[in-house]
């Protein structure tokens, strides 16, 4: 805010005025496509001989009403890429030349947050933006997002051709520096941030346990698997808790990253939890070198789980003892994951 009031004055009224309109023009034709197109395209009431062309024109009316712009001349310099990248990004350049001018510094820096929790067609159109629009001298961009998500929105939105989320964001970001943590590296780092996460730092918390994937060891998802982990003792009252603190922790963790795989496995049933586990793990009559006999009680999974190769080693490492004690096991899994329901967990 401190820069936008650096930036107020006759100088720049002219090119502030110039993307404040092209910005309200573009948000208006992203919510009347959105509002009105799934209505167009199910032949809904009087929807039916309306156009996104008549949408456009609506729009164009209604944004050049008061400027006194004509609608048709609107749209053909919008409709003129060049020209307009051109102009946005001059005018761009003036206010954040000015900022700079008015506060004395050589660079303004623009940090945008929880872009992952934004619509996948909102996120990719922003990055676009700042990529075309905004990548101007003096200005840099700040993302802090999750790469993953941000990789899997851009992977919606092209559905279909060969675009790869992560490839297409090396292009619009090229400096990234990645967040994870190193289980062989920051042992201690982890340990103090859970530690500090669930509030109690006499809670023991086995590294080990915590397999060295970077979808895993990212600080947010670590201290809302601690948090939880602490809250389950909180609720538990001290009294008996039939769940090693290790499995009860790898639960929560599990939950974090893979929501949808958590509340597949999560059952008070063992025969459920043994169905899905087993797609993970030999079976009991396999044969050194040999194939495994085909199991008739697995439990089907999506093949997104299935052939998650990540999702392979978290369990393998975090249940290694599944297949020597599967029994006790379980039961740890059926009595933590009770537990953790209580902390609203599904």
């Amino acid at each position: 805010m401190a820069a936008l009031d650096e930036i107020r004055g006759d100088d720049v009224q002219p090119e502030m005025a110039l993307i404040v309109k092209r910005a309200l023009f573009a948000s208006g034709m992203l919510v009347a496509d959105a509002l009105l197109k799934k209505y167009i395209n199910l032949g809904v009431g009087d929807f039916r001989d309306i156009d996104i062309k008549q949408i456009r024109d609506a729009v164009g009316d209604a944004a050049a009403r008061d400027s006194g712009v004509n609608a048709g001349t609107l749209l053909k310099k919008w409709r003129d890429d060049a020209v307009e990248i051109s102009q946005t990004r001059k005018a761009f350049s003036t206010l954040i030349d000015s900022a700079r001018r008015r506060q004395g510094r050589d660079k303004i820096v623009v940090c945008i947050d929880n872009l992952d929790r934004c619509s996948p067609e909102n996120a990719v159109r922003l990055l676009e933006s700042v990529k075309v629009f905004f990548n101007v001298p003096g200005c840099v961009w700040v993302f802090a997002v999750d790469a993953e998500v941000i990789a899997s929105y851009v992977n919606h939105k092209y559905e279909g051709t060969k675009m790869d989320g992560n490839s297409y964001l090396d292009k619009i970001i090229p400096e990234q520096y990645h967040l994870s943590l190193s289980a062989a590296m920051d042992r201690d780092r982890i340990v103090n941030l859970l530690r500090n996460a669930a509030g109690n730092p006499e809670l023991e918390f086995n590294d080990k346990s915590i397999p060295q994937i970077p979808r895993v060891l990212v600080p947010r998802r670590l201290i809302k698997s601690a948090r939880k982990f602490s809250d389950f003792y909180r609720l538990q009252g001290g009294g008996d808790v039939r769940v090693s603190p290790s499995v009860l922790f790898g639960l929560s963790l599990l939950y974090h990253a893979w929501p949808g795989f958590y509340q597949r496995l999560s059952s008070s049933s063992e025969a459920h939890i043994c169905g899905v586990l087993d797609n993970f793990f030999p079976s009991e009559n396999s044969q050194p070198g040999g194939d495994a006999a085909p199991r008739r009680d697995l439990l089907p999974l999506l093949k997104d789980y299935a052939a998650d190769e990540d999702l392979a080693y978290f369990l393998k490492t975090v249940f290694a003892d599944y297949p020597r004690a599967k029994a006790v096991l379980v039961d740890e899994i059926v009595n933590g994951m009770r537990g953790l329901r209580m902390t609203g967990l599904p």
